[in-house]
């Protein structure tokens, strides 16, 4: 009897022939249930890809309800001086489009383009940020994305009035390793660069000679590279060498800035890193005759003294005045100041070092005119950060055998100027 067939059977007929034309029908409904649940995910599987969440305004802000909500294969629109729909205005509209997924492993760039403001997000954090007025712009990011969760990417985007442009892509740099360089053919990281390629390594001397030759020219020309990677706890020296201009960033924070002609002229910056990502970003420019751009990091080593960053203020703030290796934290300046570049009076300094210990009790000193503050391991075991004079502070702290971090921060404010620091075991 075939499903569905209009067939009067009495149940009693069926049970009478001992129930196995029932367990027969069950048994072939449980077989092509099975296959039908077995064919089901199979067909889920190979769908396309995983669309936007697209949600338009009638304004710039994104704010209030959407006017439409649909779901947008691709974020790859021009629509000229026409609307994404006939509910959403032509002018003065905005939207917001939200895909979360899993990537494989690897770094990726993120590609947008915009007339008029964008901003792009990777798991809440924005990435790119070009929320203005502005003809069909191209900006893109790399981002380290890893392969054991979903990721979520969100593009924001507003439209005054003209033409329209909304359009966002990815792609994956294999392997995930190195810098992703944007070399543009101007002196001023403007527009669209010219050539994007993945560079090993900063570690260029093109001398008189072009990038490239084939796009880019011998003189005038800027780059910016960008790599995101995995850093131990620890102290790091970041050195780059350039001709000419050249600027250094940390997780977006500015910590060599050197933008100006010169001939090949090296610097450095020393900085505590936290174990984790990190996003590295250089920029440098080209004017005329040589061209030199290098890039490198290393852990910091002391060789048995301390790493001195020195500020021309009394918070630790901006970028250090000057950076060193101090034997030891042993300091009586009186009204002198540390070095010629330091004011004699509202500096501060930090020092650090690594040092490898036995296990046993410890007695740390510190004196200070003015403030003090100082850490073991992270943990604050010291902390008088007031205008005084001269004033001796220690504390004791059982230590375990191995290899321990020590900071010790300071502030001058006016007048006398004294920093000293030690330690010492006194019981095992």
């Amino acid at each position: 009897m075939l499903i569905g067939e209009k067939r009067r059977t009495p149940m009693s007929t069926i049970w009478r022939k001992g129930g196995l034309v029932l367990s027969g029908l069950i048994f072939v409904l449980s077989l092509s249930i099975a296959s039908f649940l077995s064919i089901v995910p199979a067909k889920v599987a190979v769908a396309g890809p995983i669309p936007f969440r697209g949600s338009y305004y009638n304004n710039m802000s994104l704010s209030g309800t959407p006017v439409l909500t649909r779901l947008d294969t691709t974020i790859n629109f021009d629509w000229g001086t026409g609307s994404p729909d006939p509910k959403v205005s032509a002018d003065q509209f905005s939207a917001r489009w939200t895909r979360t997924a899993f990537f494989p492993e690897a770094m990726y760039n993120f590609i947008v383009t915009a007339d008029d403001g964008v901003r792009l997000y990777v798991d809440g954090k924005l990435v790119i940020d070009k929320w203005k007025n502005q003809s069909a712009t191209t900006y893109n990011t790399p981002v380290t994305l890893s392969g054991s969760v979903q990721h979520t990417v969100t593009m924001e985007y507003y439209e005054n009035h003209g033409f329209a442009t909304a359009r966002l892509r990815w792609e994956q740099i294999s392997p995930a390793v190195g810098f992703l360089g944007a070399y543009y053919s101007n002196r001023v990281l403007a527009g669209t660069p010219t050539l994007t390629r993945l560079d090993p390594a900063i570690n260029f001397n093109w001398r008189t000679g072009s990038p490239d030759p084939a796009s880019l020219p011998a003189n005038s020309f800027s780059v910016r590279w960008t790599m995101s990677t995995y850093l131990n706890t620890g102290q790091y020296r970041f050195t780059v060498t350039a001709d000419d201009g050249v600027r250094l960033y940390l997780d977006g924070k500015l910590i060599i800035d050197k933008w100006k002609d010169q001939a090949a002229t090296t610097y450095n910056s020393i900085k505590w890193i936290n174990a984790g990502a990190h996003t590295i970003k250089m920029e440098y420019y080209e004017h005329n005759g040589f061209a030199t751009a290098k890039l490198s990091w290393q852990p910091a080593s002391s060789n048995g003294g301390y790493v001195g960053v020195y500020y021309n203020n009394q918070t630790l703030s901006g970028a250090p005045t000057q950076m060193r290796i101090d034997p030891a934290v042993n300091f009586a300046w009186g009204y002198r100041s540390p070095d010629p570049t330091i004011p004699a009076d509202h500096f501060s300094a930090r020092w650090i070092r690594n040092v490898s210990l036995n296990e046993g009790t410890y007695l740390f000193t510190v004196t200070a005119d003015d403030g003090v503050r100082l850490f073991f391991d992270g943990a604050p075991i010291i902390d008088h950060w007031v205008n005084q004079p001269a004033t001796t502070y220690t504390r004791t702290v059982w230590v375990t055998k191995g290899t321990h971090s020590i900071i010790m921060e300071y502030y001058e404010n006016t007048e006398v100027a004294t920093a000293k620091f030690s330690f010492q075991l006194i019981s095992s």
